[in-house]
């Protein structure tokens, strides 16, 4: 039985772009606690008191993407975690496991568009959410949408959140993902003039 450890992940990172601008990880996904309990309040997600989120490095044109095909060893392809809540780390445990049939899977985008197009065997060693220990969680595929994929010609992100329904799940990630991108393309001054 292999247990994923969720306090063997970073909880701080750093993205620093061309032009010096240094993202603060962390901060950075603070910063969507009010935004989530806004989208909350207006009936968008229904989200509880906790929230997960993990992501793979971004990565720019011509960059080696040798940990996102290492998609059956988390150490290799998760860069970052984060989240808040008493149930932070069984949400951050299930992000991290929704992003392994992702990455096994590179002609989708999305753990979504696995589910909704009843992909045969997309998910193997399906886990529940439930901590068999403190911090530690069974290993495997979390069968559910949430890992997105945005790849946007000279960037790709890789992410996957847990704290609401699937398909909240699939919306949010994408959200946060394009967000950071966008931080990324403009300080990395990507766009054509």
């Amino acid at each position: 039985m292999t247990l994923l450890e969720v306090g063997h992940f970073q909880f701080g990172r750093s993205y620093e772009c061309k032009d010096g601008t240094i993202i603060n990880m962390r901060e950075y996904l603070d910063g969507w606690h009010a935004t989530i309990d806004n989208l909350s309040a207006a009936g968008k997600v229904h989200a509880g008191d906790s929230f997960g989120f993990a992501m793979a490095e971004p990565l720019l044109e011509g960059d080696p993407d040798d940990a996102l095909c290492s998609w059956n060893n988390p150490k290799e392809y998760v860069w970052f975690v984060g989240g808040w809540g008493p149930e932070r780390n069984r949400y951050v445990a299930n992000a991290i496991r929704k992003l392994r049939p992702l990455l096994r899977h590179d002609e989708a985008f999305s753990t979504l568009e696995l589910r909704l197009n009843g992909e045969t065997g997309a998910f193997r060693d399906p886990v529940e959410s439930a901590s068999v220990d403190p911090g530690k969680f069974l290993w495997g595929d979390f069968p559910y949408g949430g890992a997105v994929i945005r790849d946007m010609g000279v960037l790709m992100m890789v992410g996957a959140c847990s704290g609401f329904t699937e398909l909240e799940d699939d919306m949010v990630t994408g959200m946060i993902l394009a967000d950071l991108a966008g931080h990324i393309i403009n300080a990395n001054m990507m766009l054509p003039h």
